[in-house]
């Protein structure tokens, strides 16, 4: 390569950024492998793929703004973090007087956490 030293360790640095992300998406959203043999019905599939990933990074870069349960401030958090705690929250959808409450069973700052993701994406 003729480039200068710092611009070859910047481009492997962008690359090995590409293929973190990639492996998360293939790993984390669980497409290693497409299930169809047909180009439309893989492309769907990954469009889809796409859309959830880049949800959860909206969450997760959320998430990693707050210093939740007294952790130091991170730059980003994992798909899987972000899985663990606002996918597999525990909620009852409570019925009465012909309003449907939702009663979130977590800690009070994921609680705080999702009032304000759904505040930014209701409004």
């Amino acid at each position: 390569m003729d480039a200068p030293e710092e611009g070859i360790f910047s481009a492997y640095r962008r690359r090995g950024t590409s293929e973190q992300y990639h492996s998360e998406v293939k790993t984390e959203i669980g497409i290693e492998r497409f299930p169809s043999g047909k180009f439309s019905t893989n492309h769907l599939i990954l469009l889809l793929a796409m859309l959830v990933y880049n949800i959860l990074r909206f969450i997760g870069n959320d998430l990693a703004n707050r210093r939740l349960f007294g952790l130091r401030k991170v730059t980003r958090r994992g798909v899987r973090t972000v899985i663990r705690h606002f996918i597999y929250m525990a909620a009852r959808a409570i019925v009465h007087a012909r309003q449907v409450v939702l009663k979130l069973k977590t800690h009070k700052d994921l609680y705080d956490s999702f009032c304000h993701l759904y505040a930014l994406c209701c409004t």
